[in-house]
């Protein structure tokens, strides 16, 4: 599974818009939008605020989702040209 299928189940679950979410953890909207489109991931300091804010404070919610993390396939550099 790769991060962008992963946030998105997540945001489909949760029934968040890119928008809702992005400031629901302060990051911008081009952010959100670029972790959906595999153009980049999220920064640790990100990931740490997306666990906390869909575990909602539930220790066995927040482990299944730093898990879920650790065997997402990492986000390759997209080749550009030349």
């Amino acid at each position: 599974m790769t991060f962008a299928t992963w946030l998105q189940s997540l945001l489909d679950k949760n029934h968040l818009t890119q928008a809702a979410f992005s400031r629901a953890i302060n990051v911008s909207r081009v952010c959100v939008s670029q972790w959906l489109s595999s153009d980049r991931g999220p920064s640790k300091p990100n990931q740490q605020a997306l666990v906390k804010y869909f575990a909602k404070d539930c220790e066995e919610t927040k482990t299944k989702l730093i898990v879920e993390l650790f065997y997402i396939e990492p986000i390759k550099p997209k080749k550009t040209g030349n």
